[in-house]
């Protein structure tokens, strides 16, 4: 079975912005720096009905249900009784009227300890004597070890806050985990073979009853989720640089975020999918038309070949999935491999920014269904536009609304665009939502603005329009054999297809596997050396001997660009030139966790 999780508040017990702050992160224009108390919300079909079962009713629910547009919730589960976490609970009321209304009342899920508190402090509602016409409709039921809602097991996982110990829970693939300073031993073992884990993460600076980043990070290395999301986060970091710094699969979460899970531990432990889909996180991905089930519309499509979804592809491509949401239907990305510019003009084409893989696990992020890889090929370049929306989009996926930018294009020869679109749902029945280009900083955002910035070697700026910092995945250039020691601190990366920055030196993050290492990389031919030939060098800053095979997964990603390339006179004055690089690398290193440590709790 699976079903969504939206995470309606990210934030901590006095929210980001904090009051009265101007920090860096509680001014940022980011809205992923806007977090709203912590609270998240999963929803799933079950006998019909779309199912909306709350983990926590904070201060900010009614704002919370207000964006996500619920008319509904058919169950609460409680952390604990703490004010972040039930302030909200009379917001219920007018949800729980709908539920009144076909003759039941909403069961919320609490411990013994969170009843009591519940109870007092709203004794309007929970009191033998409580009259008040408009109280909740609702009913607290014990939570057991295993809690079984709508087809769902929910399963209690004790955790420490501070010296109380709460509640966390495991819903079939995913966990979630907030306000915890500590994991028992024997809660590990209920954490094993999780697609999504989330867990609390207050700031660097230690606290009584919060986790750190780092804890969290070696939590999450611990139970060896898929992906691990931090929340419950202070306005000491900020979403984009904190992220910069992690490992790949650890993400600070944001509030809307959305994203499918699996519900059903046994069917996900088995590897039940959709058939012929190839699964990427959690979400399927269909190779041709011919694996999309006859039953998946009606849906809500964004199309586009989305090279480094950027933030511009991720406006559409999210209000895609929030417009489904809404109207109770599947969402679905619609893109294409390859390239069209590199099937049709293979010679001219640009160079990629994400190459499928990367590009579907980032297109998977944004909270939509399913993703359609369409092969282009001949035959897909030479059909019209009125074909493609009437064969492709209406009668294969029974298309309910698109989200495209104002520069779309499509059918043969790219001879249609926003207008035609229009025509065709009007011809059709589907919405059409044209969005227009992603300012940030005053620059448009787009994939060929993005390359512009990148082979500049400007990747601070190209940082801004991706969201995210422009990294590229490899293997080391051949020839060290299988199983050798990296006793050096300098790796070579093998071959890269795909696009790389200017030549020249930069500041860099090095995944090694599974581990993460400061470096700086200089990219260019190396012209002190005499046919030294095109390269990418880094050297790992404050190194340790690591395993390095000729297949061994590197992640490389540029954070900051110190120079252009130069020919050096000498080894020995190329070999002092390093030495200020190295050190200026680590002087950056040393500013940005300076800085990302220095805002009062």
């Amino acid at each position: 079975m699976e079903g969504q999780l939206t995470f309606l508040g990210t934030g901590t017990s006095m929210g980001v912005p904090t009051l009265g702050c101007s920090c860096a992160v509680c001014t940022s224009p980011d809205p992923r720096d806007r977090r709203l108390r912590p609270s998240v919300l999963l929803q799933w079909e079950y006998e019909g009905r779309r199912r909306v079962v709350l983990i926590d009713t904070g201060p900010d629910f009614r704002e919370q249900a207000l964006r996500n547009r619920l008319t509904r919730v058919d169950a609460v589960f409680y952390t604990h009784g703490h004010a972040d976490h039930i302030f909200g609970f009379d917001d219920l009321r007018p949800l729980s009227f709908t539920v009144f209304r076909e003759g039941g009342r909403i069961p919320l899920y609490a411990s013994p300890e969170t009843e009591e508190v519940l109870r007092r402090v709203y004794d309007y509602t929970f009191s033998p004597k409580a009259t008040y016409p408009n109280r909740p409709r609702v009913d607290i039921q014990a939570l057991g070890d295993v809690t079984r809602v709508f087809g769902v097991e929910f399963r209690r996982i004790p955790v420490l806050h501070g010296d109380l110990e709460i509640s966390g829970f495991r819903f079939g693939r995913t966990a979630y985990l907030t306000d915890v300073s500590a994991i028992p031993e024997e809660s590990f073992a209920l954490l094993k073979d999780l697609d999504h884990v989330v867990l609390s993460a207050l700031r660097h600076k230690p606290h009584p009853s919060h986790a750190t980043v780092e804890q969290a990070v070696e939590w999450a290395r611990r139970i060896g989720a898929k992906h691990t999301w931090l929340t419950h986060i202070a306005h000491e970091l900020g979403h984009e640089d904190t992220n910069a710094k992690l490992p790949d699969n650890i993400r600070l979460a944001h509030d809307g975020l959305t994203f499918a899970v699996q519900l059903d531990a046994e069917n996900a432990a088995t590897g039940d999918s959709v058939p012929n889909a190839i699964r990427c996180s959690t979400i399927p991905v269909y190779r041709s038309l011919a694996e999309i089930p006859e039953n998946f519309g009606p849906c809500v499509a964004a199309i586009g070949n989305f090279d480094g979804v950027h933030r511009g592809h991720r406006e559409n491509l999210g209000s895609a999935a929030a417009e489904a949401r809404e109207r109770g239907m599947k969402s679905i990305a619609i893109t294409f491999d390859p390239h069209p510019a590199q099937f049709l003009y293979p010679k001219d084409a640009p160079k990629l920014l994400t190459f499928l893989p990367e590009r579907i696990r980032l297109i998977a992020q944004t909270g939509v269904d399913a993703v359609l890889v369409l092969p282009f090929n001949a035959e897909l370049s030479r059909v019209t536009a009125r074909e493609f929306v009437r064969d492709v989009l209406v009668d294969r996926l029974g298309i309910r609304g698109i989200h495209e930018g104002a520069n779309f294009r499509f059918g043969h020869g790219a001879r249609a665009g926003v207008e035609e679109l229009r025509a065709f749902g009007e011809e059709f029945g589907f919405s059409v939502h044209v969005h227009q280009a992603v300012r940030v900083h005053g620059m448009e955002v787009s994939s060929s603005a993005v390359r512009n910035l990148i082979a500049a070697g400007d990747v601070r700026r190209a940082r801004w329009m991706l969201g995210r910092v422009f990294g590229v995945d490899s293997t080391p250039a051949k020839g060290r054999g299988v199983g050798t020691k990296l006793l050096v601190p300098t790796v070579n990366l093998a071959p890269y297809d795909g696009l790389l920055p200017g030549f020249g030196v930069y500041v860099t993050r090095l995944t090694v596997a599974h581990r993460c290492f400061e470096s700086v990389t200089n990219v260019g031919n190396r012209p002190t050396f005499e046919g030294a030939g095109f390269g990418v060098e880094t050297h790992i800053l404050d190194f340790e001997p690591v395993e390095l095979t000729d297949d061994t997964a590197l992640r490389l990603d540029f954070l900051h660009r110190l120079r252009g390339e130069i020919q050096w006179p000498s080894t020995d004055a190329l070999k002092t030139q390093i030495l200020k690089d190295v050190s200026m690398a680590k002087r950056y290193f040393h500013l940005t966790r300076a800085a990302a440590q220095s805002f009062v709790a």
